[in-house]
């Protein structure tokens, strides 16, 4: 798998706000002091790595152009900026005999670790930890991870199931109208999803409006319009909250997520996590 690198944070935030799901229970579970199981251990947890890309209209530029704010060299403007992540999960159910005293459950929390500056080192504005700004690039990884433990009930199974490399956008193939070449149309990002993203970024990066039928299909995860500065972050903990929901609804069904060679994760090898349950993310 593609090894994930970013410098290192300058701050780092819990992801709370207004928006939740249904609060996920707590304590002990309801399960009296038994000590001998056998015991129903479950677990997952979620990590997103993101970075923040621009679609432009401009010129055909070298590769040191763009970034999130401006097109240097010749006119051209950025239309708006979103995200585009890479995902991992993990869900797990294992019987275990060990002794323990009761049920637990221990709901799932996130952390960001965002990055004030993109790859060039360019930076938009101060990164504030009580705003929950995400950054032109950064991570958000389980904090700590949903863990269940019941008794052993009928109809119990024990399963494991993991993703990595899946992402929320697929490679088409790649086409520049009046005669473009490669170099022209993939803009000055490539070098940075080649770091962060892996062999999926290897064909270049594609999203930019010369580049037509470029994007198989793309979701434009906290759009933010024209160029980027941290300001426009005005509900950043409510829109990372949009963000986990969605990678955690999707990683669960298969749809709007894709793996390395552009499958949908339905169709890939290791399928979805249907197992998967956003309802268990807490962000109180």
């Amino acid at each position: 798998m593609p090894v994930v690198t970013h410098p290192t944070p300058t701050v780092s935030h819990v992801v709370t706000g207004t928006v939740t799901n249904v609060a996920p229970p707590g304590g002990t579970g309801n399960v009296s002091s038994v000590g001998t199981g056998p015991w129903f251990i479950e677990t997952q947890s979620l990590d997103v790595f993101y970075e923040r890309v621009p679609a432009c209209q401009r010129g055909f530029l070298a590769d040191h152009d763009v970034n999130l704010s401006s097109v240097l060299d010749i006119s051209g403007s950025v239309n708006y900026t979103y995200l585009q992540c890479r995902v991992e999960a993990h869900y797990a159910v294992v019987s275990s005999s060990q002794y323990f005293a009761s049920g637990l459950v221990i709901p799932q929390k996130f952390v960001v670790h965002p990055v004030s500056a993109d790859y060039q080192g360019n930076t938009y504005g101060t990164l504030n930890p009580a705003s929950g700004h995400l950054g032109p690039q950064g991570e958000i990884l389980t904090a700590s991870g949903w863990y269940n433990r019941r008794l052993w009930a009928a109809g119990d199974y024990e399963i494991q199931q993991s993703t990595s490399g899946v992402y929320n956008y697929s490679f088409f193939e790649f086409h520049c109208p009046s005669g473009g070449n490669f170099y022209q149309g993939a803009g000055d990002l490539r070098a940075n999803f080649r770091s962060v993203m892996g062999s999926i970024a290897d064909a270049g990066y594609k999203d930019l409006t010369e580049c037509k039928d470029n994007i198989l299909q793309a979701e434009k995860s906290y759009w933010l319009p024209g160029q980027y500065a941290v300001a426009q972050e005005t509900a950043a903990r409510d829109k990372t909250i949009h963000l986990l929901d969605y990678c955690g609804e999707n990683i669960k069904t298969g749809f709007r997520l894709f793996g390395e060679n552009g499958e949908r994760l339905l169709g890939s090898p290791g399928g979805p996590l249907t197992e998967y349950e956003p309802g268990h993310h807490d962000y109180t």
